[in-house]
């Protein structure tokens, strides 16, 4: 799978597993998944596992500083171990997974690349 994600032009990213609610909540996430993540206070700080990986690769594509469009489409892949406390039954009959290996990949692109790049894919 690997190999067909370097041949198609992504980039390979490993994002924390551990991270402030703060993205979570900056990014709405919190606002729909709450009750369905993993979060506890440490040291002041509310955090929690990482249910999904859309804003930690927002963040990454964020810091890549200001970016020009002829540098797009920016494409991130990661197989990343998430963790969701959904619940019983949701995600696989009788058993209940909290964690699991995601293969998950988001595309940055121009308005007028969007089509190529939903068709790509």
């Amino acid at each position: 799978m690997r190999k067909e994600c370097w041949k198609e032009g992504y980039s390979e990213v490993l994002s924390p597993q551990m991270l402030s609610a703060r993205i979570f909540e900056k990014s709405g996430h919190i606002a729909h998944y709450e009750a369905d993540m993993f979060l506890w206070d440490h040291e002041g700080q509310r955090v929690g596992l990482k249910p999904m990986s859309c804003p930690c690769h927002c963040v990454m594509f964020n810091r890549g500083g200001a970016v020009s469009y002829k540098s797009l489409p920016i494409r991130l892949s990661e197989f990343g171990v998430v963790h969701r406390n959904e619940c019983r039954g949701s995600l696989s009959g009788l058993r209940r997974v909290v964690r699991f290996c995601q293969d998950d990949a988001h595309i940055f692109c121009s308005e007028e690349q969007v089509a190529a790049e939903v068709l790509g894919v």
